[in-house]
């Protein structure tokens, strides 16, 4: 995969609003944590 992206729907966002703020924080830091490690994956890849 040439380049990491995470789509974000109108549902998945409509879903989002529905969140307590705990909630939601933790779901934008573990989709963060998504997209560090697949830019990571990426880059080991660049480098073999």
């Amino acid at each position: 995969m040439e380049e990491w992206e995470i789509r974000v729907t109108h549902e998945f966002l409509a879903w989002a609003e529905t969140l307590d703020a705990g909630s939601y924080d933790q779901i934008t830091a573990a989709i963060d944590r998504l997209a560090e490690d697949g830019q990571e994956r990426q880059d080991e890849e660049r480098n073999r």
